[in-house]
């Protein structure tokens, strides 16, 4: 699938509790929510090497590292936000198994706090005080071949583990292994996007044009069904969840139609497109489907994040990008319910873009904060108005690339 992480580590999870207090310098002109934000960071395109920052606003201003960052030891971090609280699921490759917690002091500084102890964790959900969490389980095969299954558990909103749930490897009945592309909470239920792989083959699929999603009641974690639909790949990407619910309940789920085969290339046949589930309902909406290949021209989704009123802002990949391809190089404002895609404007072209931040934090008024990174080796914080598909240039960082933006609400 699209977005390999070919060298995955050991999973922990860092806990960032946000603080509220602001510093009497704080310009409510600029930051009218008061809002506190950490950013992750990359210095220089270094994979192994991230750290968090903490801005007081984004919507103006050079951001450095003087006094307001934490470093981490990390080959990926994926972050799933929650209330005041972030989650990290940092996969480590100096110091796997610590896992300190972070909270800004009020002076727009990170302090350090006792750990969490999660481990083995790679996607996250905050339902109510709890979280769900889905890990890689690797079940002993013939011949030494290990089968990668899923190991469910709970957590209070402290970090701490009580309880794992059960463990699957063979969750589609198909003798291969299956992996949680994303988690999403809706009318009561849980859904887990699923894809099926070979068993000791990473990524590889034989199923590149099917969704299955499971659907389990909480809290007691019992598996009522598998939905699927052959309209679609796969939904979502490895580590980036492809559902967001809107205010009226639906589940809507994008696929980037992104399945590998045996020869290393997309073996789907499908368009990359968003379907939805309906509120209330276990089962993919046969009314619905919006062919999004085809309005965006043969671009996809990469990532997406929900700003208000059944609007998204989506990542889009053109292939366009002077990075990475595959990566997102555009950014798209998408009215699921009306099936309506318009560009974003106001922009770095997309053959300047090197990287689009996956996670962005929404205000939940139809402003999204992304971070787009540049060749000029700029990293540019842009404040998008989906609902009118425009975007102003905010706060900038030299030299480093942003990967996810994130605010904390003041008390």
């Amino acid at each position: 699938m699209r977005n390999i992480n070919s060298t995955l580590g050991v999973c922990c999870i860092l806990l960032l509790l946000s603080a509220c207090n602001k510093s009497e310098e704080q310009d409510n002109t600029v930051n009218p929510k008061n809002e506190t934000f950490v950013l992750s960071v990359v210095p220089g395109n270094h994979l192994f090497d991230r750290y968090l920052l903490v801005a007081g606003n984004l919507d103006t201003g050079l951001l450095t590292r003087d006094n307001n960052y934490i470093s981490e030891d990390s080959v990926r971090s994926y972050y799933t936000p929650g209330e005041n609280k972030v989650f990290n699921m940092l996969l480590g490759y100096g110091s796997p198994w610590s896992k300190p917690t972070f909270t800004p002091d009020g002076f727009n500084r990170l302090v350090s706090l006792d750990g969490s102890n999660f481990s083995f964790a790679y996607q996250a959900v905050r339902i109510g005080d709890k979280i769900l969490l889905a890990g890689e389980n690797f079940i002993g095969g013939p011949n030494s071949v290990y089968t990668r299954g899923v190991n469910w558990c709970i957590a209070d909103a402290d970090g701490t583990v009580k309880e794992t749930f059960f463990k699957t490897s063979d969750l589609l009945h198909n003798n291969g292994s299956v992996w949680v592309n994303g988690m999403q909470v809706a009318g009561g239920k849980v859904f887990a996007s699923l894809t099926s792989l070979r068993n000791g083959e990473k990524w590889i699929t034989d199923y590149p044009d099917s969704a299955w999603v499971a659907v389990f009641s909480w809290p007691d974690m019992k598996l009522e069904k598998i939905a699927g639909d052959g309209r679609t790949s796969a939904i979502g990407l490895n580590y980036t969840s492809g559902f967001t619910v809107t205010e009226t309940g639906d589940l809507y789920a994008f696929s980037p139609a992104s399945t590998i085969g045996v020869n290393g290339k997309y073996n789907s046949t499908k368009s990359p497109a968003v379907t939805r589930i309906k509120s209330g309902a276990t089962d993919f909406d046969p009314s619905y489907y919006f062919d999004i290949g085809k309005v965006s021209g043969g671009a996809f989704i990469h990532s997406w994040t929900y700003a208000a009123n059944g609007y998204v802002l989506a990542g889009m990949a053109t292939k366009n990008t002077a990075g990475n391809p595959e990566m997102p190089d555009r950014l798209a404002a998408i009215d699921l319910a009306k099936r309506e895609f318009r560009w974003v404007s106001g922009l770095p072209a997309g053959e300047t873009v090197t990287r689009i931040s996956d996670t962005n934090h929404s205000q939940d008024n139809g402003i999204v904060y992304v971070a787009v990174s540049t060749t000029d080796k700029k990293s540019t914080v842009y404040k998008v108005n989906v609902f009118s598909a425009t975007a102003s240039k905010g706060a900038v960082i030299n030299d480093d690339e942003i990967t996810g933006v994130y605010g904390f609400p003041a008390k």
